[in-house]
């Protein structure tokens, strides 16, 4: 055996099996309902040239540009034509190519057309999530705690014919997803600017973004026009003034729609959120209305439901700059703490280990088997029944932490 030969093997994509077909048979496609039906795993089949797999193949680190290639796809029987894909991910969650990479899927790329209304997918590997049903769960949260959440699914997915295993599916937040929202009454203007906030990377370092750090230009714009993040801008100069003067100031007051976020924040402590806004300042989207208060929402929500309880009291005093801000002023504190109780009410009302336990029975299968999976079957069943605990007492443990304000 040969050096060279040792080279060879070392560089040599891994090879995986074939996991069970854990699909589900097609559906009349209506709508796009049906890509968001827990009771469904539907089909993705993507197929790249050798030229795009190359490209794909060479990104190796979560720090190299995402290169977006062409593709064609086939879901749930129906032929999508030649679309857009590129991998997704950062810390802990990047796969490459030939492991199990996340995905985004871009349907207008080239056509200029959508699909059933949607301009894209998000496939999530759930690689840090070994139940693979938190995310669904804080998304269906959030939605139900009357803020901004993503419709969700699952599909096994094929690549060229290689089964890459089961996926969480999520609604793109993208423009369309704003106008929805608007339409649930939960954004109030789809057509303002949207920004991701989650850390960005400069060389090998990750850099955490939030306001009144003198990095508003790094905010990544989704959604929107240019205009030189601005009202980023104009958020973070009320942040620096509140922590001079010690004191909740009046362009801060009315720049943030603080019913909204103080909800975001309490469905976030609900889940036990840990990479999130609520913990530090990350996996989180910002949202100006045209003319008004700024919003945010949720990303990137497997990090829930297995470190800090919901009534740990660090979760009143930690958080990024604007849960900081709110600290300054005694007004401010008693909305979070009556938005965090009417928000234990609303998520108390639905059984939500019912939910987990249907969630289960759709995805043991697929999960357990998954061929490119990180997680064994014990583990898996451990981390379900984890977050099965969780949701026992959850609202409970919310309206508690807040119950003396």
């Amino acid at each position: 055996m040969t050096p060279l030969f040792l080279l060879l093997s070392a560089c040599a994509p891994p090879e995986y099996g074939t996991g069970p077909e854990v699909f589900s048979e097609p559906t009349p496609h209506y709508d796009d309902s049906w890509l968001f039906d827990h009771g469904r795993i539907n089909r993705i089949e993507l197929f790249v040239g050798e030229e795009e797999e190359r490209i794909l193949r060479a990104e190796r680190t979560f720090t190299d540009p995402r290169n977006e290639v062409r593709a064609t796809a086939i879901l749930d029987d129906e032929e999508l034509g030649e679309i857009s894909v590129r991998l997704r991910g950062g810390l802990g969650s990047f796969r490459r190519y030939d492991k199990k990479p996340k995905w985004l899927l871009d349907f207008n790329e080239y056509s200029g057309e959508r699909y059933h209304g949607l301009e894209g997918l998000s496939l999530n590997n759930a690689v840090g999530d070994c139940s693979m049903i938190r995310e669904v769960l804080v998304h269906s949260a959030f939605i139900e705690a009357g803020v901004p959440g993503s419709r969700s699914g699952y599909a096994q997915l094929f690549v060229n014919g290689a089964d890459y295993g089961l996926y969480v599916v999520l609604e793109t937040q993208d423009d369309r997803w704003l106008k929805r929202n608007e339409d649930l009454g939960l954004v109030n203007d789809g057509d303002g600017n949207f920004y991701d906030g989650s850390y960005t990377q400069q060389t090998w370092w990750p850099v955490m973004l939030d306001f009144g750090m003198d990095r508003d230009e790094l905010f990544d714009l989704e959604e929107g026009q240019d205009i030189g993040h601005a009202d980023v801008r104009n958020i973070s100069e009320g942040v620096i003034l509140s922590e001079e003067r010690g004191e909740l100031v009046r362009s801060l007051e009315l720049g943030v729609d603080w019913d909204e976020l103080h909800g975001f924040l309490a469905a976030e402590q609900w889940a036990g959120s840990t990479d999130s806004y609520s913990k530090g300042a990350n996996n989180y989207r910002i949202y100006f209305q045209p003319g008004g208060s700024m919003q945010m929402n949720g990303w990137d929500t497997d990090a829930t439901f297995r470190a800090s309880r919901p009534d740990d009291e660090t979760w009143r005093s930690s958080g990024g700059a604007l849960v900081q801000a709110c600290w300054l002023s005694a007004a401010c504190q008693a909305d979070r703490a009556r938005r965090a109780l009417q928000v234990a009410d609303d998520l108390e009302a639905i059984d939500w280990q019912a939910r987990a336990d249907e969630l289960v029975e759709s995805t043991q299968l697929g999960a357990d088997e998954d061929p490119r999976g990180e997680c064994d079957a014990p583990t898996r069943a451990e981390e379900r029944e984890r977050v099965r605990d969780w949701l026992g007492d959850a609202s409970e443990r919310l309206r508690t932490s807040w119950a003396d304000e």
